[in-house]
């Protein structure tokens, strides 16, 4: 069964398909853009814990660098437990990547502690 959205495109040739999509893209990146300078996070002073997918150019890289954890330190000022899960963003979902999380989860006193918010 054809959606509306999919009948129109199949009307369309191949370059104008890829400038109603390309169009889409570009909504959607400048909503979620809107919607995160418009986000005010709440503070949290507890430990925090942050799995990162691994599997990139650069896998030993010191979590300190990277950008996510600077923007988290005025928000979430507490510990930062960081776990690196040697798969991509994809495969750490995988059966593979949950038997690597899963186990951490069930150690990880942040995790089985009750979160303290300000």
């Amino acid at each position: 069964m054809s959606t509306p959205l999919a009948a129109r495109l199949a009307a369309l040739g191949e370059r104008e398909v890829a400038a109603v999509l390309a169009a889409a893209v570009r909504a959607s990146c400048e909503e979620c853009l809107r919607l995160l300078e418009a986000s005010r996070p709440a503070r949290f002073a507890g430990t925090r814990t942050l799995f990162t997918a691994n599997r990139a150019e650069n896998p030993t890289q010191n979590p300190g660098e990277h950008p996510t954890r600077a923007r988290g330190r005025v928000h979430a000022p507490g510990r930062l437990v960081v776990h690196h899960v040697p798969q991509d963003h994809t495969g750490a979902v995988s059966n593979e990547g949950w038997s690597v999380i899963g186990p951490l989860l069930d150690a990880d006193p942040a995790v089985r502690t009750e979160p303290t918010h300000p």
